[in-house]
């Protein structure tokens, strides 16, 4: 079934508990892995990392953030904020860098309790933006692609994944509204 422009855009009385979920998301986290690799060579972002500002909105468990850092050989001046509506999810981020990222790369990773829509992020101060299989559970996709948009720098490059059954049409159109 394909989400109706107004659906995606409705606020929803209960929002969907993402920490329950969070202990069930790795399941598919070989798949969510292979897209976060794809959009890391979409995004052009090299191994060695040197003033990069990296941000991974609604990261679930981390799969864009950790295979972004853990592929890293070098990172001087630069940092990479995985973030996350689910105190749960930010929980898991966490424990899993501890132990699939080298130590040397922890120090430039962060995570954050966040909202998309509401990004607590200076503007224009990304380089680099992912959103990896998030985008079609926001309650105001508009207002979260103007948050992405606002945080990235002039110039800065930005990877939205989404699953097949959001109406393609309405996303490209929210794009334009933002």
């Amino acid at each position: 079934r394909y989400l109706s422009r107004k659906m995606a855009t409705e606020k929803k009385e209960e929002p969907m508990d993402w920490g329950k979920v969070a202990e069930n998301f790795e399941s598919g986290a070989r798949f969510s892995k292979l897209f976060a690799m794809h959009c890391i060579e979409m995004l052009q972002i090299p191994a060695v990392l040197k003033n990069h500002r990296i941000l991974d909105v609604a990261a679930g468990t981390g799969s864009f953030a950790l295979t972004l850092a853990s592929n890293c050989t070098s990172v001087t001046d630069s940092s990479i904020l995985a973030t996350d509506l689910s105190p749960v999810m930010v929980e898991i981020m966490r424990l899993k860098s501890s132990t699939d990222i080298p130590a040397a790369i922890r120090p430039s990773i962060s995570f954050a309790v966040m909202d998309a829509q509401k990004l607590e992020v200076p503007s224009d101060s990304v380089s680099h933006l992912a959103c990896v299989f998030g985008i079609m559970f926001f309650p105001d996709r508009i207002q979260s692609l103007r948050e992405m948009h606002r945080v990235l720098k002039p110039g800065g490059s930005a990877a939205v994944t989404s699953w097949q059954s959001l109406n393609t049409m309405g996303l490209l159109q929210d794009i334009a509204i933002a």
